[in-house]
């Protein structure tokens, strides 16, 4: 317990943001694990958490490459958005050389780059990281993951955290219930409550106006088997990458 007393001690003296006890725990492994997964509803700070954990990684290791990727340019970019905004107005303000849209480098060396995946990664290969962290990893396709992303941290033996909320049983699924190498995390709407970042009558309100098999997904962070789910997944998916390629057209 006085480690994490500690941290969120820390945590509020560096960025003045003071973390719920699930972001702590979040944050304490992503600093001190290699792998690391964490199944999260909408909404309970798990892009924040990340965000703090990046800054904190470029700055305690020199010249270090964080790649932040995510299914599209608004997902990726959102949260290097955070990032930007957090360091910006910390103490890492002073750390920092340089921003552009996509990259923060800083005096040490290190740098944090985001990039969307899209619909068959081939944008992005051939990058290497140091740590490498999928955004809305539910909803990047297993082949792209195994073929494109973690070769990026073959030759660094790099570190690789996973956030979603769940989607299919895919990628991400095995990483959070079956990888013995991944240390798993899972935060649901009532640790949000009983922290007050979401208020009973909030979820109330998501309670009716989704299907039981939505509000499963996206406020208890439920993993839905496809013979439960309206659409089978691989439908869905199939839609996904239909509707992106038209869209470039």
């Amino acid at each position: 317990m006085n480690e994490f007393y500690d941290l969120k001690k820390g945590i509020k003296e560096l960025f003045n943001i003071k973390l719920y006890p699930y972001q702590l725990k979040f944050l304490h492994d992503c600093l001190n694990y290699n792998r690391v997964c964490a199944a999260m509803c909408r909404q309970v700070g798990k892009s924040l958490t990340i965000a703090i954990f990046s800054i904190l990684e470029a700055l305690r290791t020199p010249g270090s490459k964080i790649i932040i990727v995510g299914p599209t340019d608004r997902q990726a970019g959102e949260l290097f958005t955070k990032i930007t905004n957090i360091a910006q107005n910390s103490f890492a303000k002073d750390e920092i050389q340089e921003v552009t849209m996509r990259q923060m480098i800083f005096l040490n060396g290190s740098r944090i780059n985001s990039y969307p995946v899209g619909d068959d990664g081939k944008n992005i290969r051939g990058f290497t990281a140091d740590i490498l962290i999928l955004e809305e990893a539910a909803w990047l396709k297993d082949d792209i993951v195994s073929q494109v992303l973690l070769p990026f941290i073959a030759s660094t033996n790099g570190k690789l955290i996973k956030i979603s909320t769940p989607f299919s049983l895919n990628h991400f699924y095995k990483s959070f219930q079956a990888d013995p190498k991944f240390k798993s995390h899972h935060v649901t709407w009532e640790e949000a409550v009983e922290c007050g970042q979401l208020t009973k009558e909030f979820i109330e309100e998501q309670k009716n106006n989704m299907t039981r098999s939505e509000f499963d997904t996206e406020y208890c962070a439920a993993f839905i088997p496809d013979e439960d789910a309206y659409f089978p997944y691989i439908l869905i998916d199939k839609c996904i990458g239909e509707y992106e390629m038209l869209s470039e057209v």
